[in-house]
């Protein structure tokens, strides 16, 4: 664990997506925001070629009067009116920010789960002490926080907007999930799901046989892996040598079933699916009756 917390704090490793301030009342210490996810050796990225020549295609930054233009010779436009813009850099756009803006403002704590997760967008951030003298206080809110069992909420500008951020104690870290807004999100009343008072009482029971019969004492993600990723790395490097490429046999389609039948081999072990450490559903009971006793 401590190597782990070491590789955070190492700024000459990654690079900050945000510097600002982490301001909790009238304590208020630096941090820098390092993107928690790591897409390095983990993507595979094409390009498009063209066919007849394999070349690759490419989008050149040309101005329709000169022609071809630099990165350096762009700026950035408002269009206000057909065909007229509001010219801004970077430098002035930064400087609109106040001091208050340029800091994650946590404005109340609550319990993990009483935040809905469908308000994670995805994004997750790893803080770090800005400097030595930000570590005791930064120290302090982290041990604080994973002791009394909460998250603190707040909101911080960033990548141009003002934004509602989850601050959330991690091993020996603070990180930082960014949230949508309430009005962000879609209503599920549209989808038109229907209504779950007609399910018939069996159903129900076997349905929740098959989940408790497939339920982990303690979920390890780490034994998931990207199985598609590494099948399309294996063509790749087979097309690279110049060997032919072996498509992944498939199995046969199962017989159609209605719900009950499907339930009713799902339980008794014809779900097909390899185990990642479920546990019986007689274990399962057996821990839910100790608990009722």
């Amino acid at each position: 664990m401590a190597r782990r917390h070491k590789r955070v704090a190492a700024k000459s490793r990654w690079r900050a997506s945000w510097k600002g301030e982490m301001q909790l009342g009238l304590v208020r210490f630096n941090v820098e925001a390092i993107n928690a996810h790591s897409r390095s050796g983990s993507d595979i990225h094409f390009h498009q070629l063209h066919a007849e020549c394999h070349n690759r295609i490419q989008y050149d930054k040309v101005c329709p009067l000169h022609g071809e233009v630099t990165q350096e010779e762009i700026v950035l436009g408002y269009e206000y009116g057909r065909g007229k813009y509001v010219e801004n850099n970077p430098d002035e756009l930064d400087a609109m920010r106040t001091k208050e803006e340029r800091a994650v403002r946590i404005e109340e704590f609550t319990a993990a789960d009483e935040l809905d997760q469908i308000y994670f967008d995805g994004r997750m951030y790893y803080l770090a002490p800005g400097g030595v003298h930000d570590r005791e206080p930064y120290q302090l809110v982290r041990r604080a926080l994973a002791d009394e069992g909460l998250i603190g909420i707040g909101q911080v500008v960033f990548s141009g907007k003002e934004q509602l951020a989850a601050i959330l104690p991690r091993e020996h870290v603070l990180a930082m999930a960014m949230l949508n807004y309430a009005p962000e999100l879609r209503e599920p009343d549209a989808l038109g799901v229907g209504s779950d008072s007609s399910i018939p009482a069996k159903n129900l029971r076997l349905a929740k046989e098959l989940i408790r019969s497939m339920t982990s004492d303690r979920f390890k993600i780490a034994a998931y892996e990207d199985h598609y990723r590494r099948r399309v790395k294996q063509l790749i490097a087979s097309k690279r040598k110049g060997k032919s490429i072996t498509v992944p046999s498939e199995e046969a389609p199962s017989p159609v079933l209605n719900l009950m039948e499907a339930l009713e081999q799902s339980v008794h072990g014809g779900n097909g699916h390899a185990s990642h450490g479920h546990r019986s559903t007689r274990q399962h009971r057996s821990r839910q009756g100790r608990r009722a006793g």
